[in-house]
């Protein structure tokens, strides 16, 4: 059962455009699911962020076999992982919202995996990406967000040491 709970799973994107830093996750950890959104304009140096942590039952964050496919009917939230290397998602918050699609930029995805003893460990799994299409949502403000914006992701699933995990 502990090792049970200790199995965790997350897709996270981040890009940069001329105006912002915008980054989005969906996590399922084991005990909670979080899914947040972070927006940081250059021009103020102002971090505008959002939340939302449940816990135990209340947890409905789950994924696909392959982990390729996270979505939280909760709230709507969704990252698809598109066989083309690209990237689709849909990351409702409280007082925002970021959607877009982005494409597979500069090659192939790259994957590691790290074992740890007892037959525990992670796989990972990075790729590049360019945004087609994508806006962030904060209260009233709607951000349209350049095309070909770069940034990447970080799909993760496994039994992760404390230590080591950024979640």
């Amino acid at each position: 059962m502990a090792v049970e709970r200790r199995f965790q799973k997350w897709v996270h994107v981040h890009f940069e455009t001329r105006d912002y830093f915008v980054v989005a996750n969906v996590a399922h950890l084991g005990l909670a699911g979080n899914i947040s959104i972070s927006l940081y304009e250059k021009s103020t140096g102002e971090t505008t962020k959002s939340s939302k942590t449940s816990y135990w039952i209340r947890n409905e964050i789950r994924t696909d076999e392959n982990y390729t496919l996270f979505e939280d009917p909760v709230s709507g939230s969704f990252m698809r992982l598109e066989a083309d290397g690209g990237v689709s998602f849909c990351v409702y918050t409280p007082g925002m919202h970021f959607e877009g699609e982005a494409s597979c930029y500069l090659g192939e995805p790259f994957t590691q995996i790290t074992g740890y003893p007892n037959g525990l460990g992670a796989i990972q799994w990075w790729g590049n990406l360019a945004l087609q299409k994508g806006f962030v949502k904060c209260g009233y403000r709607v951000l349209q967000l350049e095309k070909g914006a770069k940034g990447a992701y970080d799909r993760t699933a496994g039994h992760r040491r404390m230590k080591l995990n950024w979640n």
